[in-house]
């Protein structure tokens, strides 16, 4: 009986995929206005249907349970912002999934969140970083259950650090999360940035009176790629008769009119996961 060398077979994320064009990011001309939070709850334990209900705009009933459809970012929200560090310690970022399928999520370090860290000369994305979520809250309500997940961003404290206090610019464009009995995390395009302004009732100026602060949404272009696997295997090894040596690679294509309207590619970073498997024969 043949049998080969053991190899490793190897896995990549296709949506954290990116490509860096000279223009990465275009902000469309709709903007919505996206609820505010104030420091009046601990988030970490209300439900995310709660928080909802305090915008306004929200109609719970435009977000229904769909067998088809799939789970997306709702909203980014801005927890407790300070520009004075001694007020900081209640910052934090909350990210509300919309889960129509009311998938069972579970609490890993796999479930993750992908945002802009650098940018260009115009301000435009360059370079992107992947932050854990820590699951905290799901619906509970009867009839609304497990419609909306409710995560934290682990490791806030080192976005606060980039942040402009007249501005916080939040952009995303991807998040990972994982369904129970699932090892790996399904991904979710986001494509969008969350632009705060002002302060919630406490962490603004002195003398600042009640929340001045907000939030608008705007559309962030990105590139989504369908990655494909392929291999190439020897016909013999240096380990002798009976063993063979494999290689994996995966290959995608670029739309032409990418290159047409943003010109070269500039480079493409990628996540590779690899797993040992036990002898094949």
């Amino acid at each position: 009986m043949m049998k080969t060398n053991r190899f490793k077979i190897n896995r990549i994320f296709k949506g954290f995929l990116l490509f860096f064009l000279s223009l990465v990011v275009i902000f469309s001309n709709v903007t919505n206005i996206v609820f505010a939070s104030t420091n009046d709850n601990d988030l970490d334990v209300t439900d995310p249907l709660v928080d909802l209900r305090t915008d306004e705009n929200f109609d719970v009933s435009e977000y229904p349970f769909d067998f088809n459809g799939k789970f997306q970012l709702y909203s980014l929200l801005e927890y407790c912002y300070s520009f004075y560090p001694d007020a900081n310690k209640n910052f934090a970022l909350y990210v509300y999934v919309y889960n129509p399928q009311a998938i069972n999520f579970i609490n890993t370090s796999l479930n993750r969140i992908q945002m802009a860290v650098g940018y260009d000369s115009s301000g435009r994305p360059n370079d992107y970083k992947k932050y854990e979520l820590k699951l905290v809250n799901y619906c509970t309500e009867p009839g609304y259950e497990g419609l909306f997940y409710k995560f934290k961003i682990i490791d806030a404290d080192t976005i606060y650090d980039r942040l402009i206090s007249g501005e916080r610019r939040y952009d995303v464009s991807g998040i990972e999360l994982v369904s129970d009995g699932s090892y790996t995390a399904t991904e979710s395009n986001v494509s969008k940035t969350f632009i705060y302004t002002g302060f919630a009732s406490g962490y603004g100026p002195k003398g600042q009176e009640g929340s001045s602060l907000s939030c608008t949404a705007q559309t962030l272009e990105t590139v989504e790629l369908k990655v494909e696997s392929t291999y190439w295997r020897s016909k013999t090894s240096n380990k002798g008769i009976g063993y063979q040596n494999q290689l994996n690679s995966v290959y995608f294509t670029v739309p032409n009119r990418f290159f047409e309207t943003y010109g070269n590619l500039q480079r493409i970073k990628a996540e590779w996961y690899e797993y040992l498997t036990k002898d094949i024969v």
